[in-house]
């Protein structure tokens, strides 16, 4: 899409009902919404952390736009200010508001605590200083990268304290604690305030701290900030992240206080259309909410609302920190439908694993490819409008999603791509454990003699239709303490499969995966029972336990941790893996 096209955006692209409400307040001549994105690409602002300042205009331009410029994203929804919305990426002038690197003085108590963010705080600072405005130079590059920018908004966030929370004797405040949220303590949720919530998450001990939005002096903040980058900057929309972090009233409040959001949410909408129709341009409004509807009710976010009222162009709905990647996003996509709103599934940088990522969050891995494959076909199959992908770049990460860019955006595409499919996993107490995100879930879970354990695998593949391109059909388990004394059963839609492919044998090494357990991968060859696309059933039991974990004194649980599909295809079309020399092509 050209410039000229798209600063005139006439009618919307995919052919969607405009929203009703606001179109109710459009003059004729004025674009009715946003066009449709196949890929919505969310960096957190960290790239110039990842480079040496002092920073040209255009080195800090390609620290972000030089990822995905050439790729199938369409649109960039990048920050307002780095992981949150106290400091800003431009010199602002909302009353409270600071420039990052604004709250380093002796009088504030606040820390630099590492050269990471003083790279992004000289970078920025330092274009300011030359007469540059960061945010325009930014909005600028996107477009003439071809790609559409949302200025995004977190709604409440956990940076900017270090520690559980304040009330952690050992926290300190970085250079993210604005002066909006210094000054003023009496707008938090406070300990107070979580009584009835859930206990014992990280989110949940940090939220004393997150700002409660039954203060209008907190809403109007946040109004605001999002009129002042849509008046001074020519974006496409705002987009509201209610998943950074996701706590917003004390929790006796939030039967009331849902209508109170609602409006807060109209009142932006309302303030975009005004300045939209000054400028004859549409600016888009988007909302990053819970997986499940039940889940936004909870918190106060009654996202079916916003949708039927007009008020929000896209809905995305996302997990809180790790994603489970099966995740079922039918009711948002019906609602969407029913409504015109865009439904855009969020895939999150990380997922939740039995086995953690190196030198980082326990039972939390990076997405990689194959994963984030899988889970996008699954997405398109529901219906979705596309894809979203959340804190998304490559950098200081030991996987290489930079291909999915121009893979994620075409289902026609990732059917002849390698995936790994995943069953859900609990994660009561983790980092990325939030309840109301969460659906019941089965594993991990003990594996008992003669007592099947029994879990839904969705597919978006349809494997009987692709046979001839088969390479190989894996179900992979993922079983703590298992020994070659075990014995396990496993069906899949009820028949039952041969195997494994990696029985262990006497003398075999088995490395000590994690910190008081073993975790072993085992394989079972599903070319003779192919999963069907859908939901699979998965069902595994235990028929024999080694006989010395059955002893009185033995506490070795044997457990089901994982249960993941991985599909090969053979290339052309599929993955290409360079030969070994002298070896002929292996796909």
């Amino acid at each position: 899409m050209s410039k000229v096209d798209r600063r005139n955006f006439l009618t919307a692209a995919g052919g969607a009902a405009p929203l009703a409400a606001s179109a109710a307040q459009q003059s004729p001549a004025q674009p009715m919404e946003p066009r449709r994105y196949r890929l919505i690409y969310n960096d957190d602002g960290g790239g110039p952390c990842a480079l040496e300042p002092p920073l040209t205009p255009r080195q800090f331009v390609d620290a972000t736009i030089g990822q995905i410029a050439g790729t199938r994203v369409d649109a960039l929804s990048w920050p307002i200010g780095m992981n949150g919305l106290y400091v800003m990426n431009y010199p602002t002038h909302v009353p409270g508001g600071e420039v990052v690197g604004d709250s380093l003085r002796e009088d504030t108590g606040v820390k630099l605590e590492s050269s990471w963010w003083w790279r992004n705080i000289r970078a920025i600072r330092g274009l300011i200083e030359q007469g540059h405005d960061p945010m325009k130079l930014m909005v600028n590059g996107a477009h003439e990268a071809g790609i559409d920018i949302w200025i995004h908004i977190r709604q409440n966030d956990w940076h900017h304290v270090r520690g559980e929370s304040t009330a952690d004797p050992k926290h300190f405040l970085n250079f993210m604690a604005g002066r909006f949220w210094r000054e003023h303590p009496e707008w938090r949720i406070g300990k107070d305030g979580m009584e009835g919530w859930p206990e014992g998450q990280p989110v949940s001990q940090a939220a004393i701290d997150f700002q409660d939005f039954a203060h209008e002096p907190v809403r109007r903040y946040r109004i605001a900030i999002a009129e002042e980058a849509a008046s001074r900057y020519d974006v496409d929309g705002i987009e509201l992240d209610f998943m950074r972090c996701p706590y917003f009233f004390k929790k006796s409040q939030v039967p009331a206080m849902t209508a109170v959001m609602t409006e807060y949410v109209r009142e932006i909408r309302r303030t975009l259309d005004r300045l939209g129709r000054a400028r004859n341009r549409y600016i888009g409004v988007s909302a990053r909410v819970p997986w499940t509807v039940a889940g936004a009710a909870a918190v106060g976010l009654d996202a079916p609302r916003w949708a039927r009222d007009g008020l929000v162009n896209q809905l995305v709905p996302s997990s809180f920190f790790a994603m489970t990647l099966d995740a079922d996003v039918s009711e948002w996509i019906a609602i969407g439908k029913g409504t015109g709103c865009r439904i855009y599934p969020c895939i999150e940088e990380s997922y939740r694993a039995g086995i953690s990522m190196e030198g980082g969050v326990p039972d939390l891995q990076w997405v990689d490819l194959e994963r984030a494959r899988a889970t996008a076909l699954n997405f398109w199959n529901a219906g979705a409008d596309g894809i979203y992908l959340f804190n998304w770049p490559d950098r200081g990460r030991n996987v290489n999603t930079t291909p999915g860019l121009s893979e994620l955006h075409d289902p026609s595409i990732l059917r002849r791509k390698n995936k790994r499919y995943a069953v859900g996993r609990r994660n009561e107490k983790g980092a990325g454990s939030w309840p109301y995100c969460e659906l019941p879930r089965v594993i991990p879970t003990e594996l008992r003699r003669e007592q099947a354990v029994r879990v839904n695998l969705p597919v978006g593949d349809d494997l009987a239709a692709s046979r001839d391109r088969l390479e190989s059909v894996k179900l992979c388990l993922l079983i703590e303490n298992l020994t070659g004394a075990d014995a396990i059963e496993v069906k899949i839609n009820g028949a039952r499969v041969q195997g494994p492919l990696n029985p262990i044998r006497p003398g075999q090494y088995m490395p000590n995966a994690t910190v008081g357990g073993l975790l072993t991968w085992q394989y079972y060859d599903l070319a003779g029972a192919l999963p069907r696309i859908g939901d699979n059933a998965v069902e595994v039991r235990l028929t024999v336990r080694n006989p010395d974990f059955e002893k009185p004194w033995s506490i070795c649980k044997l457990a089901l941790s994982d249960v993941e599909l991985e599909i090969k295809f053979r290339w052309p079309g599929a993955d290409w893996s360079a030969p070994k020399p002298g070896e002929p092509p292996v796909p």
